[in-house]
């Protein structure tokens, strides 16, 4: 066989066999996926204003009152953590 023959045989050879060992492979879609948090979860009630102290009954309802509104960002906060976690699985 002629040396030119050989080398224009050879590539086509190679390439005829590595595509028969060829597979498919499936890629992956990514998907983004935007997360809709509720506009009430966002906003939490403003502390209360000091008051004036007259009375200890002033200070335990102020505390009260200070009480509420962190409790009140608590719960929204753990609402808006249930959804993220939900669309995370």
């Amino acid at each position: 066989m002629p040396r030119h023959l050989m080398t224009v045989l050879l590539p086509l050879c190679c390439a005829v066999f590595l595509t028969a060992c060829g597979e498919t492979r499936l890629v992956p879609q990514i998907q983004t996926i935007r997360l809709s948090v509720p506009p009430s979860l966002l906003a939490c009630r403003a502390a209360p204003a000091p008051p004036p102290v007259e009375t200890q009954r002033d200070v335990a309802r102020y505390v009260i009152d200070l009480y509420d509104a962190g409790a009140d960002c608590r719960d929204k906060l753990r609402e808006v953590r249930g959804l993220v976690d939900a669309d995370a699985k």
